[in-house]
């Protein structure tokens, strides 16, 4: 059991109590404060944990949006390369079908030429080689396809036959 203290050391201790009471009330009012700013913390952590899962989930569409372009991108560029090639090799084989037209028409003319006569020789020179009539007079076109003649005459090859005679230093005529 308690022992009460006498009358007048109470009265004395009073203003000490009331103090303390005071400072208790003040100390659970700060308390009571820091619960709620605590409890507000929560749920704005709360709030930015959700933000962060959708986010994350915004993330994840969207790499997998950028990995489907990225896909789509290596076909298109995959049916972009088989398509170049398409047209590289058509272009390559419309050269080629030129080219062997071309041949064959040289080879045409080689052994058309072979069966020519000297006077039929003037208009396979005037096709093979035109000269225009505005830059140089008639009678040096004249002396062009008779000096031309006479390089046929006295040569066997095609190649021979298209060369003039000051341009066949190098080229041997036997055989």
């Amino acid at each position: 059991k308690r022992k009460l203290p006498k009358d007048g050391t109470v009265q004395e201790q009073e203003p000490a109590i009331k103090e303390m009471c005071q400072a208790l009330k003040e100390m659970e009012s700060e308390l009571q404060n820091l619960r709620d700013d605590n409890n507000q913390l929560r749920d704005e952590l709360l709030g930015k944990d959700r933000q962060l899962a959708e986010t994350r989930t915004v993330l994840v569409d969207r790499e997998h949006k950028l990995s489907n372009t990225q896909a789509l991108l290596v076909d298109r560029e995959q049916q972009l390369a088989a398509q170049t090639l398409v047209v590289d090799t058509k272009e390559f084989e419309t050269e080629i079908l030129r080219l062997k037209r071309l041949l064959a028409e040289k080879s045409d003319t080689n052994d058309h030429t072979a069966l020519v006569s000297p006077e039929t020789i003037n208009e396979v020179i005037q096709k093979q080689t035109p000269v225009s009539s505005a830059r140089t007079p008639a009678s040096n076109r004249m002396n062009t396809v008779q000096s031309s003649v006479k390089a046929i005459a006295h040569h066997g090859s095609f190649q021979d036959e298209a060369s003039e005679d000051c341009c066949r230093r190098g080229v041997c005529s036997s055989g």
